[in-house]
């Protein structure tokens, strides 16, 4: 059974990134797989402190806070689904700290086992450029965490805008596009 994480990094209850994540991990399901959810805007997440403790310690972060489940979860994913609003052209805060905090399993040997990976994204305008930083920082951070190679296969990156209220994308095409990757990242 493929085991998919996915993290959900919107601080908002409901939010139109969240409505992406439990699409997705309804198609993950019916696919077969494992979808493990992690609310990553709920969670206590300082940012990297840059100390290199890491570095000496086997692994382990200095900073005691729940990036240990999230680092314990993607140890065991074969699969990982990163899903943001879009704050000021760029991901949120909460997943930029996951992406700097992820330094910590250095050489990320760790995470072998995630051999696909996928983006979900919402803003509320549309703008030209308005997810170009987004994506090119997905697409960094999976490079990276796939050991500074292609190892990672990205499987899709459904980015929807204007949606800035979280009722905004009840009925929007992008759920059903959501649902279809989560099969398709089982497969």
């Amino acid at each position: 059974m493929s085991r998919v994480l996915v993290l959900s990094s919107s601080i908002r209850k409901p939010s139109n990134s969240e409505a992406l994540c439990q699409s997705l991990a309804k198609g993950v399901r019916d696919a077969g797989g494992e979808a493990v959810v992690l609310r990553i805007g709920d969670m206590n997440i300082g940012p990297c402190r840059g100390c290199d403790y890491c570095r000496t310690h086997g692994n382990v972060c200095s900073v005691k806070d729940d990036m240990e489940l999230v680092h314990k979860e993607m140890c065991m994913a074969d699969a990982l689904v990163l899903a943001t609003p879009v704050y000021f052209w760029n991901v949120s805060s909460q997943l930029k700290a996951v992406w700097d905090r992820t330094f910590a399993l250095h050489p990320y040997e760790k995470l072998k086992r995630i051999k696909k990976s996928a983006l979900l994204t919402t803003a509320g305008v549309h703008r030209e450029h308005t997810l170009d930083a987004v994506v090119a920082g997905y697409k960094g951070y999976i490079w990276c965490i796939g050991g500074y190679c292609d190892r990672i296969e990205s499987v899709g990156i459904i980015c929807i805008d204007r949606v800035r209220d979280p009722s905004d994308i009840a009925d929007h095409p992008g759920l059903r596009e959501a649902y279809e990757l989560g099969r398709k990242i089982v497969s």
